[in-house]
């Protein structure tokens, strides 16, 4: 599931990458181009703040889940920060 995200933000970034690169080489500014740029980010920010949500909710219930049968584990959690399109891993 994990590098299905990172996959699809990358094509993202690509996607975006190319819109960049063809409205300064051939100055042909459209408002589709444009209107389609803005729709892109947007997705990839809810997709970017859904899968943060998941995984917050995971790491809530796999702490409940050690807590009720009180077995000694080792949580890993793992948190991932959103900024300028670049993943930090805590």
């Amino acid at each position: 599931l994990f590098t299905l995200f990172c996959k699809s933000t990358l094509r993202f970034s690509l996607i975006r990458k190319y819109l960049f690169l063809n409205m300064f080489a051939f100055s042909k500014i459209t408002s589709t181009s444009l209107i389609i740029h803005g729709l892109l980010l947007k997705i990839k920010v809810k997709i970017k703040k859904l899968f943060f949500k998941i995984f917050l909710f995971l790491n809530i219930i796999d702490f409940f889940i050690s807590n009720i049968f009180k077995k000694k584990r080792n949580i890993i959690i793992i948190t991932i920060v959103v900024s300028n399109d670049k993943f930090s891993r805590i």
